[in-house]
């Protein structure tokens, strides 16, 4: 069965360790996603590593990778530092010609307080931004729409090269076709149920809303 399988597993520590760090782990998803034309990702608690501000990525990091996670991650504050520069420079795929990047998540990502109000709110500000460029699409299933797959964990998609399943302390990466095919299957029952556009934005600015009551 060992010899079979074709999922690998590794704690954030080890992928760190391997790659340099964290903005060494980055490079390499970097590298990933260069090579894909099409990469999917449902985030059903935060908004999505391509999409982040790089105040919002530094908090939600620093919350995790050093306060709450002693000794299960491995970063310092100067480690996470590095990475979110390194994501920053990944977000250069968004305004690449010939790539599809779909991005989504449940509408309670957009109110959860992983960082500060301040921050989330010019997070939430960039992603009406982001909405508007050509070959992005982000949807958000709102509150009150059904969720056709146990919102459990994030993954991300890249072509039917491979999927990535985030945990908090690794990542899983499969690579057998059918699973794949069944990740793929998951995700667009996901976008079936996502609101875009206009819609999204209205539930952006109503979780701005909530921020900013006095605008």
């Amino acid at each position: 069965m060992l010899e079979r399988a074709e999922v690998e597993y590794a704690t954030w520590r080890e992928q760190y360790r391997t790659a340099g760090g964290g903005a060494g782990k980055q490079a390499d998803i970097l590298a990933l996603e260069a090579r894909a034309t099409r990469i999917g990702e449902f985030q059903p608690a935060f908004i999505p590593g391509l999409l982040q501000t790089a105040q919002y990525a530094r908090e939600l990091l620093l919350a995790w990778a050093v306060d709450a996670a002693q000794g299960a991650v491995g970063l310092d504050e100067a480690d996470v530092d590095r990475m979110v520069e390194a994501r920053m420079r990944r977000q250069q795929i968004l305004y690449k010609p010939g790539k599809q990047i779909q991005q989504i998540v449940l509408e309670g990502a957009l109110y959860s307080r992983v960082c500060s109000p301040e921050t989330l709110a010019g997070q939430l500000d960039r992603l009406i931004a982001v909405t508007s460029l050509p070959n992005v699409e982000f949807g958000i299933i709102p509150f009150i729409g059904a969720v056709p797959v146990f919102p459990i964990c994030m993954f991300q998609i890249y072509d039917t090269e491979l999927v990535a399943i985030e945990s908090l302390t690794g990542e899983q990466q499969v690579n057998e076709p059918d699973q794949i095919a069944l990740y793929d299957r998951f995700f667009t029952l996901l976008r079936e149920s996502a609101a875009y556009e206009r819609d999204a934005v209205a539930l952006i600015h109503r979780a701005l809303a909530q921020l900013r009551p006095s605008r």
